[in-house]
């Protein structure tokens, strides 16, 4: 058996029992290839049943068991059998692969499994993360999440990114008694290859800095096309009062948007004459 590694900013998942374990980020960041070695170590040594999902998996080829299979092979870890739809270990602690989005409460017959691992979580829909959570009841038993977000309307972001925003974009991380929650990257993956360093640096020039940071640094990403305002114009206005020096002046105006129906969320902004103080 080789020796695995994975990046320093992931030993959280490895040291720490936490009902949830969720890392987002970036192309390069090592995500999901990281959660798939921890999750062979588990097999290994936990005897553990392990669950992995995907919200669309319309065949096996678009589950993570190939990735499983490759990093089984390239670590030569014993004991596994690698079969057609499922993996199993000698110990007793197997794999199995399902999509979500045509059937979202099959799995609630999903039992005896320690850990859930949902790959592309981005895409997961609020009725399959509402069934996967009171599925796993296992004493220790943790839901693993990897993803790219999309936007914060999202399911995903609104239940694993909105709450935790401020901390996560401060430190890149987030723990409580439920959660650790991590923000990674490519700069944090010491295996980052060069020729995705190659693409990076293209992307970086030709892309716009918004689709660039939600690509490689794993930023939300609710640019509308064809908007008159482009996200990086209005990042420019963050703080430019401080920027160029001036501080708000006249009426302190505050504009609040109710949502009667629909999905639609609340909106309450409040301005010192130019500047924006607050904003919900």
């Amino acid at each position: 058996m080789k020796e695995m590694l994975l990046p320093k900013k992931l030993e959280p998942f490895l040291r720490k029992n936490k009902r949830f374990k969720v890392v987002f980020g970036g192309r390069g960041s090592a995500k999901s290839m990281t959660i798939a070695d921890l999750l062979l170590m588990k097999a290994l040594q936990e005897g553990a049943k392990v669950g992995c999902f995907r919200e669309f998996q319309m065949s096996i080829e678009d589950s993570i068991h190939s990735l499983l299979s490759a990093e089984i092979e390239r670590l030569e870890l014993p004991g596994f059998t690698v079969q057609g739809n499922s993996i199993f270990h000698e110990n007793g602690a197997e794999f199995k692969f399902k999509g979500l989005a045509r059937n979202p409460e099959s799995v609630k017959s999903a039992h005896g499994f320690k850990y859930f691992f949902t790959d592309e979580a981005q895409t997961i829909s609020f009725e399959s993360l509402k069934n996967l959570t009171p599925t796993l009841r296992e004493d220790g038993s943790e839901l693993w999440f990897a993803a790219n977000l999309r936007s914060m309307a999202d399911p995903f972001s609104q239940r694993f990114f909105v709450p935790f925003e401020k901390e996560l974009r401060a430190n890149g991380y987030y723990e409580d008694d439920l959660h650790i929650i991590i923000w990674i990257n490519y700069d944090s993956n010491p295996m980052f290859p060069d020729v995705l360093d190659q693409e990076r640096k293209h992307d970086e020039k030709t892309l716009s800095k918004a689709l660039y940071r939600h690509i490689w640094l794993g930023e939300p990403y609710d640019e509308v096309e064809g908007s008159i305002i482009p996200v990086e114009w209005f990042d420019a206005t963050i703080d430019s009062h401080e920027k160029l020096g001036f501080k708000g002046s006249g009426a302190i105006i505050t504009a609040f948007d109710p949502s009667d129906e629909g999905g639609d969320t609340k909106g309450l902004a409040i301005r010192h004459g130019s500047v924006f103080t607050d904003m919900k």
